[in-house]
């Protein structure tokens, strides 16, 4: 039932993200009921149990909103949610869930080249030390102030610095997975390449002939 809902739920906040429909607080609300109804119904059943669930991103634009909204509110909101992270680690679960997910997919868009490349780029960017920096982008002027001097104690730090080794490696298996299926094509690119230069140089006597299908 659960997964139903949240298929119509996702479907519909992306109609509203385009339009607008409601006033900001109303999405609030909205997540807030959600939120509620998740961990009163669906966390802890053993098809849930452990997963860092979707709907937080079904809203995030309209979190931003109402923040943007809301500046002096969300000092206070800033600051609770630092504090949180440095206790339970909700950036991490999130990001390596994705990264998990983003790994377990991967494969099925190496020929696309393109999808591939904005991937990894995700990632770098995710594992980006200056995260504050790429965090201020989404939040309002107050809090940009505020992300460029805030200090994390060493609890923090150690945290984060243990994700981006992580993410570090997550990247580097992202790139040897693409890496490694171009190999296919690198060869048929040098079989054609030797067929061309045997075709230039004539006949060749049977030594060179197997040095050249050899070099291929």
């Amino acid at each position: 039932m659960w997964t139903l809902f949240a298929q119509d739920m996702k479907y519909a906040m992306e109609e509203h993200e385009k339009h607008r429909l409601c006033k900001s607080t109303d999405y609030m609300n909205l997540h807030f009921k959600v939120k509620w109804l998740y961990n009163e119904y669906v966390k802890e059943l053993p098809n849930f149990k452990g997963i860092v669930p979707d709907y937080p991103s079904w809203f995030l634009q309209f979190v931003l909103q109402w923040l943007d909204e809301n500046e002096d509110v969300s000092m206070e909101f800033m600051h609770g949610a630092l504090e949180r992270d440095k206790k339970d680690g909700t950036i991490a679960k999130v990001l390596l869930q994705y990264s998990a997910i983003l790994t377990k997919s991967f494969p099925t868009y190496i020929e696309k080249e393109k999808i591939p490349c904005v991937l990894m780029n995700n990632v770098q960017q995710l594992r980006n030390p200056s995260w504050r920096r790429c965090l201020s982008r989404w939040v309002p002027n107050r809090l940009k102030v505020y992300l460029k001097t805030v200090k994390m104690d060493t609890e923090a730090s150690d945290l984060l610095n243990d994700l981006q080794v992580k993410l570090n490696n997550v990247l580097d298996e992202l790139s040897s997975t693409f890496g490694n299926s171009f190999q296919n094509r690198i060869n048929d690119c040098m079989r054609q390449m030797a067929s061309l230069l045997y075709q230039i140089k004539g006949p060749l006597n049977a030594n060179n002939k197997n040095q050249v299908e050899a070099d291929s």
